[in-house]
């Protein structure tokens, strides 16, 4: 998608209207176009990236100007962090009210600036054991689908702890098989069952 066409959907919104964009680092310069652009025609907008390559240029800047960021840990680990926890706090995520951070096996973790809060959900089975990976693809993505659900669809009525748990269970639930095959209803499961 070009800029012109990003822009001909951008001002089809009402500029009064709570919107949400997510976008993947993927080629940096066309996204700051796209954020800055957001910023002008939609004030009210929430802007989220995904910043995952390592060396790819123009992440750090991207991270700088979004509304929620998620990092990844590859990038975090080649930045020389250790934990999710440093990377969410040394990043330059000033503008973010919400940075998170995946770990594999670990889980995520997530700071919010407007409370202060620092959470961590490590990745268990649904009996609390360590799981056993079949197909990670995606896993990643699961997450931040799982975590744009909560922020979503339960702004308010769900805890910073309880979407980051959600988010860190689905990408759970997706490692453990192969594919996405039935991972809604798996997960609609864990739900009912007081995952």
């Amino acid at each position: 998608m070009t800029e012109d066409e990003f822009g001909n959907i951008a001002r089809s919104f009402n500029p009064d209207q709570e919107t949400w964009w997510h976008f993947e680092g993927r080629i940096p310069d066309t996204i700051q176009s796209c954020i800055g652009l957001l910023r002008n025609v939609l004030p009210k907008a929430t802007i989220s990236v995904e910043i995952e390559k390592p060396g790819r240029e123009g992440l750090p800047e991207l991270a700088a100007e979004a509304d929620v960021v998620f990092y990844s840990r590859s990038w975090a680990e080649s930045r020389g962090h250790k934990t999710p926890e440093q990377c969410l706090s040394a990043e330059g995520h000033q503008k973010a009210s919400l940075a998170l951070c995946t770990w594999g096996e670990d889980g995520a973790a997530g700071l919010s600036r407007s409370t202060g809060e620092s959470l961590h959900c490590p990745a268990l089975d649904e009996s609390g054991r360590d799981i056993s990976v079949i197909d990670a693809v995606g896993a990643g993505d699961t997450f931040i689908a799982g975590m744009l659900y909560g922020l979503i669809c339960h702004p308010d009525d769900w805890s910073m702890g309880k979407k980051l748990g959600f988010a860190v269970r689905l990408a759970t639930l997706k490692v453990q098989r192969e594919g996405f095959d039935g991972l809604g209803r798996d997960m609609l499961g864990t739900e009912i069952g007081g995952g």
